[in-house]
């Protein structure tokens, strides 16, 4: 069948599907329809009732009222309307009776709301809307069941009741006749219309029976095609099949001509290896002995050439061989008792000279044939060296350094008289065996074929023992060396080391000592110094009181110099690597250091030169402390002139960033000879120098080790009266994502800006009171005598036991102390023991510590302790009343968001 005749239009069994098609969709179009129709017959009765409730729900006669019948018509009459046709939907969906029932009831449906409109104009047109939605159904005949029961309809009212049809009184057939024909005329189009549709539906079904019986036909012509196709392959794969054996016969076959192609390479690059090797290598017939072959070490060795030797046998070589001793040594190769045989011989060389030889015969086959194979190893130098070692392991008696030999299986073979303690020690002679532990050793070095040195001990001595193992005769020489000497060296050193380190504790602890004696004193000093500041006025007066103070503090920068470098030394200096702003650090030492130039009469510049970074990452303090020291000297070693500080960004390829900082001043200069001796501790360029300007010569030690520290370097160019340069350069850290920052003009600080309020001024600390634990009567009246001019009251305890006391009474009376100053170094008991106290007896308030240790590490002993801060003495009163301000401000705003979180948890409760 070809596709051509499946297209022809008379073909029955197209035109039987076609109608089947055409059938199936009209029935399931009238199934949708229907359910359509259902609903909207629901929302017209629903809408008739509503019209009815709003246009004319009651009636009147007279005074009096009741329904109007237009609702129990709408209620009523428009249920039966409704009800009878969705009932049909929902049992007999689809059929003819539906439909028609449906096209009946929707006129009636039209007429009723006409009615209960009162004949309005507005409502006919509900008939045409309901002619267009029966077209739906694309079946003229429902048409003509509508058309009718609106025109009897409208002949029977329009008649009798025409007002309730037309809206008016009175009767007119001419108005029955024009409604009727326009009724007829939408009929016309729709019919027209649902012809079309019906014709499309036809041809729609038409061309899906084409493409069905196309399809089936295609369908059978594949599965035909397949079928073909399916043999076709059936046969292409049993050849194939045939063909892959033969392949894989052949790529077998191939294989195996590789395999042995590579065996044939590989046994002529053995060979070749063979040849060349310096060991002499024979092939020998198995019955006659008469040599096959010899590799070129045997041929050179010997002294034969492979044609000559084709016409020997090893007796011939071999000195002292006869042909039955041969046949005796190769009765187990022959008979298969052995795989190899192992002999020692002596060859002669065709010149007629001897040598040693260790033999290896294993058999093999020359394809059928059955040949021996010996591999000859000349010992010459070996049996020379073992003669050597013979040699030197038997060392004259007198012989300061024990020798021995022991066996494989630790039996002592020899020992010289040198080794009597070490035998008395092991309780060992020659030829009784070895302590377990050397034994053990032994049997170590033979294993790993490694020499061993160990150390022994026998009172008296101490040895270090070189065991060296001898493989070939399976035994060890033990040679060994009187170390004590070097021992006692090593025992000396220690001695010193651990005398050198108790020295330096001791050191420290006395300069902590001493720190701490010099401060406590010092703090009354300069405390009360402050004080009479105050209340002086006579310039004479003030002048004296200046002077002290500024001894004083010259005093306690010494004394820091001096832990300073202890620690250096020690070598418990720690720097911090933080960010910093290397523009505020250097407007801060200009402030200060400036106060110092303009005293001298002298200039002091700072320059910057190129961009630098907004940050580094430093330790900001010691910076800050280096940079002081090197800008005071230049200060204070230049008369006339100015000095300068140059700051620049050094920053090369694959080398790390440095920031560098050059000190140029115009002063005395240093001589080239002093420059190396200057930054050793207590040095200076000479001696009238510290007559003359003062120091302790600690400044420049101290710079540079804090320098070497933060990563950098000091350098220094001077020239005698024309002034010196030092370079101090330092590590910034990663510069990564920090911006570089052209130079700024160094900031002044004005007076005004510095000028600070007198702190007592405002009585920060008024209605507080405070417990101070301290032991010195002049550091009391101090310290008191500060609280109460900033409006405190102070308890004085002496000691950290009287301390705790007081502030546990206080707390139970309920009035704890608003702060603690404790003192660390007390009698009874000292501070750090109070705080701990203190703190497991539930104190909250700040404990502030008051110490004259100033060493690396009290800080952190003050924390752990428990305190809350820390201030050295001598104590600085402005940073002690600020700091106690800022403690209780902090209590107090804690306090306050407790009661405010309080309330809250109340009101929320």
């Amino acid at each position: 069948m070809s596709l051509s005749v499946l297209t022809k239009g008379h073909h029955p069994a197209i035109a039987k599907r076609t109608q089947e098609l055409l059938q199936e969709n009209q029935h399931q179009h009238y199934l949708r329809t229907d359910r359509l129709f259902a609903c909207l017959m629901v929302v017209q009765w629903l809408a008739a009732m509503a019209a009815a409730f709003w246009i004319t729900p009651r009636t009147w006669i007279g005074i009096d009222s009741e329904t109007h019948l237009h609702v129990w018509t709408a209620c009523l009459l428009g249920g039966l309307i409704t009800l009878f046709p969705v009932l049909l939907t929902l049992l007999r969906p689809g059929t003819t009776l539906t439909r028609h029932v449906i096209a009946v009831s929707q006129m009636l449906t039209s007429s009723l709301l006409i009615h209960l409109s009162g004949g309005r104009i507005e409502t006919h047109f509900h008939i045409f809307g309901s002619l267009a939605f029966l077209a739906f159904y694309r079946d003229w005949r429902v048409l003509i069941s509508a058309t009718a029961v609106v025109i009897i309809e409208h002949s029977i009212f329009g008649l009798f009741y025409p007002q309730a049809i037309f809206g008016v009184l009175s009767a007119s057939p001419g108005r029955i006749v024009e409604h009727g024909a326009w009724v007829v005329f939408e009929d016309l189009f729709l019919m027209i219309a649902i012809q079309q549709n019906v014709r499309e539906m036809k041809a729609m079904a038409k061309h899906r029976a084409v493409l069905e019986e196309t399809k089936a036909f295609v369908e059978s012509e594949v599965q035909k095609r397949t079928h073909e196709l399916h043999s076709a392959n059936r046969l292409i794969s049993e050849k194939h099949e045939v063909l892959e054996l033969q392949t894989e016969e052949l790529k077998q076959q191939a294989k195996e001509l590789r395999a042995a192609n590579e065996k044939a390479e590989q046994l002529s690059a053995f060979g070749k290896i063979l040849d060349q090797s310096h060991n002499e290598i024979y092939i020998l017939d198995a019955k006659t002995y008469q040599f096959i072959h010899a590799n070129r070490g045997a041929r050179l060795n010997i002294g034969y050439s492979l044609e000559e030797l084709r016409q020997l046998t090893p007796v011939e070589i071999t000195s002292g061989l006869a042909k039955n001793d041969m046949d005796q040594m190769l009765v187990p190769l022959k008979q298969g008792l052995q795989t190899y045989v192992e002999l020692t011989g002596i060859h002669r060389r065709k010149d007629g000279s001897e040598y040693p030889i260790e033999i290896h015969v294993e058999t093999s086959y020359l394809g059928n044939r059955q040949v021996f194979v010996a591999v000859i190893l000349d010992i010459t130098e070996q049996q020379r060296t073992a003669r050597e070692i013979e040699r030197l392991s038997r060392f004259p008696d007198e012989d300061c350094n024990p020798v021995m030999r022991a066996s494989a299986e630790g039996t002592l073979i020899y020992a010289n008289s040198s080794s009597r303690e070490l035998l008395e020690f092991w309780e060992a002679q020659v030829g009784s065996a070895l302590p377990q532990k050397i034994y053990t050793t032994c049997q170590q070095v033979l294993n790993s074929n490694e020499p061993i040195e160990i150390e022994l001990e026998t009172g008296e001595h101490c040895y270090s023992l070189n065991i060296i193992p001898i493989i070939k005769e399976r035994y060890v020489n033990l040679y060994g060396t009187d170390i004590t000497s070097r021992k006692q060296a090593e025992r000396d050193l220690i001695q010193a080391k651990e005398a050198a380190e108790a020295a330096n504790r001791a050191k420290s602890a006395f300069l902590a000592n001493m720190s701490h004696e010099i401060r406590t004193p010092m703090n009354a000093i300069l405390g009360f110094n402050d004080i009479l500041l105050d209340g002086v006025s006579q310039p004479t007066n003030i002048e004296a009181a200046r002077t002290i103070k500024e001894n004083g503090q010259y005093l306690i920068r010494l004394i820091n110099d001096i832990l300073d470098l202890s620690k250096i030394e020690a070598e418990k200096m720690e720097v911090e690597h933080v960010p910093c702003s290397p523009h505020a650090l250097l407007n801060n030492i200009y402030s200060l250091m400036n106060v110092r130039a303009i005293s001298k009469g002298l200039p002091l510049n700072f320059r910057i030169d190129g961009p630098i970074p907004e940050t580094i990452s430093s330790d900001p303090t010691r910076l800050r402390q280096i940079l002081i020291n090197m800008i005071g000297n230049a200060i204070k070693f230049t008369e006339t002139g100015s000095v300068s500080v140059v700051t620049r960004l050094i920053d090369q390829p694959e080398q790390p960033a440095r920031l560098q900082f050059d000190v140029i001043d115009s002063g005395i200069g240093i001589e080239k000879a002093s420059i190396d001796s200057l930054f050793k501790p207590f040095t200076q360029a000479d001696g009238s120098m510290t007559r003359k300007f003062g120091g302790t010569g600690l400044g420049l030690t101290i710079s540079k080790r804090l320098t070497e520290l933060l990563g950098g370097e000091i350098t220094v160019t001077s020239e005698p009266g024309k002034g010196s340069t030092f370079s101090i350069s330092i590590e910034t850290g990663s510069l990564e994502n920090v911006a570089l920052i052209d130079a700024r003009p160094i900031r002044i600080v004005s007076e005004t800006e510095t000028h600070q309020t007198d702190v007592f001024d405002a009585l920060p600390l008024k209605n507080y009171r405070f417990l101070l634990t301290e032991d010195g009567p002049d550091n009391q009246k101090l310290i008191s005598f500060i609280l109460h001019k900033s409006g405190a009251e102070t308890v004085i305890a002496e000691n950290g036991q009287i301390s705790f006391e007081l502030a546990s009474a206080a707390m139970k009376a309920g009035e704890p102390f608003d702060a603690i100053l404790m003192d660390m170094q007390m009698p009874v008991l000292d501070g750090y023991q109070a705080t701990k106290k203190l703190r497991e007896a539930d104190y909250r308030g700040p404990i502030i510590a008051l110490t004259a240790h100033a060493m690396s590490g009290d800080r952190q002993k003050c924390l752990d302790a428990g305190c809350d801060d820390y201030l050295t003495k001598p104590i600085d009163r402005r940073k002690l009343v600020e700091m106690l301000a800022s403690y209780l401000q902090k209590s107090a705003e804690k306090a306050t968001s407790g009661e405010r979180d309080y309330s809250e948890e109340i009101n929320a409760s």
